[in-house]
């Protein structure tokens, strides 16, 4: 018999759907595969206290996450919004199925 998961590999979507059940918990009104007219923010969460743009990204760098969220300019709508902005990389390693590595930092229109 076998447990746990038979897939051979496990997509981002997969830990953003774990993320948002956090997100609903705290309260964010969030949107997975956000579409803006140049790309997908993995997660679009806003709270009455802040927007948070996540990247997800599976055995490559957190770097490579905001890398993206920058060149795509995912952060940019929100920044009339008067909330502050936070930008979320999520690194998670496909053999342990774990977080390995996560950074944030707020946007200020000059990242």
């Amino acid at each position: 018999m076998v447990y746990g998961s038979t897939e051979k590999s496990v997509h981002e979507n997969s830990y953003g759907r774990c993320l948002s059940f956090l997100l609903a918990s705290q309260g964010f009104d969030f949107t997975m595969e956000h579409v803006q007219s140049n790309g997908r923010a993995d997660i679009l969460a806003k709270h009455p206290a802040m927007v948070c743009v996540f990247e997800l990204k599976v055995d490559e760098p957190v770097d490579k996450a905001f890398a993206q969220i920058r060149k795509k300019g995912y952060a940019e709508p929100y920044r009339a919004d008067g909330r502050p902005i936070w930008l979320i990389g999520l690194s998670f390693d496909s053999k342990t199925r774990r977080l390995v590595d996560c950074a944030a930092e707020r946007f200020d229109g000059s990242n």
